[in-house]
């Protein structure tokens, strides 16, 4: 499983965003308490999510939609909170954070990790096509 690099980079990933969840927690009050509460559990079920696609190796199909779906769900939830932030912010240095930066790298790795994951399959594929 960690020979992989593919597994590398969820990792990376899972690191990121934990670090992102733990340290920088959801700065920007939102309109519910409600809404604010769940806004704190969703990175914690992305971790969760790619924890499972991290042991799915041998399913590279559905290890790749839940990257996908992982992907685009943080993408729309992080350009909500970015967007409720920069309604908030006064200056550009307040817009341009390290967490905003940590997401982006996280981001990169679980596409990295996608984009390997499909050469994988492809790989096996042909394999299986020579035989």
């Amino acid at each position: 499983m960690i020979q992989r690099i593919q597994s590398v980079f969820l990792i990376l990933y899972i690191i990121l965003t934990s670090l992102v969840a733990f340290r920088f927690s959801n700065e920007v009050k939102l309109n519910s308490d409600w809404f604010q509460t769940v806004s704190g559990l969703l990175p914690y079920v992305f971790i969760g999510f790619i924890g499972i696609s991290l042991f799915l190796f041998s399913k590279r199909k559905i290890q790749i939609k839940i990257n996908t779906l992982v992907l685009f769900c943080s993408f729309g939830f992080e350009l909500y909170l970015n967007y409720m932030h920069y309604l908030e912010a006064e200056t550009i240095q307040e817009l341009l954070s390290v967490p905003l930066l940590l997401t982006v790298l996280s981001w990169i790795s679980l596409i990295l990790a996608s984009r390997y994951i499909g050469k994988d399959e492809d790989l096996i594929r042909s394999v299986d096509r020579l035989r």
